[in-house]
């Protein structure tokens, strides 16, 4: 079986994706996850897309 790595960057394009990533942070209560989850989110939209 072969590992395919996860990009949160390519996923975090999707709106859906940025609003799951910003309900889980804030649900942690930690700022360094809702820091990173904004700049993941922020690559996202500066980006391009494949």
């Amino acid at each position: 079986m072969r590992l395919v790595p996860f990009d949160s960057v390519k996923a975090a394009r999707d709106p859906l994706v940025q609003k799951e990533l910003l309900k889980m942070a804030l649900a942690d209560g930690d700022l360094v996850a809702l820091a990173h989850a904004l700049a993941v989110i922020e690559k996202a939209k500066i980006t391009p897309g494949n």
